[in-house]
C-alpha cells in the first residue's frame, strides 16, 4: 500500500506464480484505497491479446468515469479518444488491471512493448491516475522506460501464515492433518 499511495510511484505490478494471491492482495489493496477516499475502477485483462484489446477494454471504463465529455466534432481513433479522455480526468483514480498474463506473454515481445507502451504513455498524461497490475510475469524492465514503476512479488506463505489459514479454513483439522495439508500444497494459499 505505502508504494500504491507514495507520490513517486505511478505504476505498481503484483506478480508472482499461479494461486500465491495476485488477484487477492489487488483486490484488498482496492478495499484500502476506497476505505481512503480514492477512486478505484477494477479492469480484468483475462483473454487480452493486443494493444487494440487493451485499448478498448480501457475506453469502456473510461467512457464511463468522464460522462460529460463532449465530442470535438472530429472523428477520434480509439487510441487518440483513449488519451482525450485520461487528460479529462480530474480527480485521483487508481485503475487496477487484474490478469495481465495473456496480454504480457502472449510470445511476441512488441505486444508487451506496445500494451506497457500505452500505460506509460497514460500515465505521463495524467498525473492524477495510477495503475496497479497484476501479472505472473516481472515487469521490472520497466523501469529502464519508466521511473516511477515498483514491482512487489508474491511468494508462498511462510510457516506460520499457511498455519494459520489452513486453521482458518479448516477449524476442526487436527495439528497433524494441517501440517499434512501445508506439505501436500507447497504454501500456496490457492491450492489450500
Amino acid at each position: 500500500m505505502s508504494h500504491v499511495t507514495s507520490e513517486s510511484i505511478r505504476m505498481v505490478s503484483i506478480w508472482g506464480s499461479p494461486g500465491f494471491g495476485k488477484t487477492s492482495v489487488a483486490i484488498a489493496m482496492g478495499h484500502d484505497l476506497q476505505s481512503q477516499g480514492l477512486s478505484v475502477c477494477w479492469i480484468t485483462l483475462r483473454g487480452l491479446q493486443s494493444k487494440a484489446d487493451l485499448t478498448s477494454k480501457l475506453l469502456s471504463f473510461v467512457r464511463q468515469i468522464v460522462p460529460h465529455c463532449q465530442p470535438s466534432g472530429q472523428h477520434l481513433s480509439p487510441n487518440d479518444e483513449l488519451c482525450q479522455l485520461f487528460n479529462e480526468i480530474s480527480d485521483r483514480w487508481v485503475f487496477i488491471l487484474d490478469n495481465a498474463n495473456d496480454l504480457f506473454e502472449s510470445g511476441l515481445p512488441i505486444v508487451k512493448e506496445e500494451d506497457v507502451g500505452r500505460l506509460e504513455e497514460i500515465l505521463r498524461r495524467n498525473e492524477k491516475v495510477k495503475f496497479i497490475v497484476s501479472t505472473r510475469e516481472s515487469l521490472e524492465f520497466m523501469k529502464l522506460h519508466f521511473q516511477g514503476h515498483h514491482a512487489v512479488r508474491i511468494r508462498p506463505l511462510d510457516e506460520t501464515s499457511s498455519q494459520s489459514l489452513v486453521n482458518e479454513l479448516l477449524p476442526n483439522a487436527s495439528d497433524s492433518d494441517v501440517r499434512r495439508i501445508i506439505q501436500i500444497c507447497g504454501r500456496v494459499p490457492l491450492a489450500m
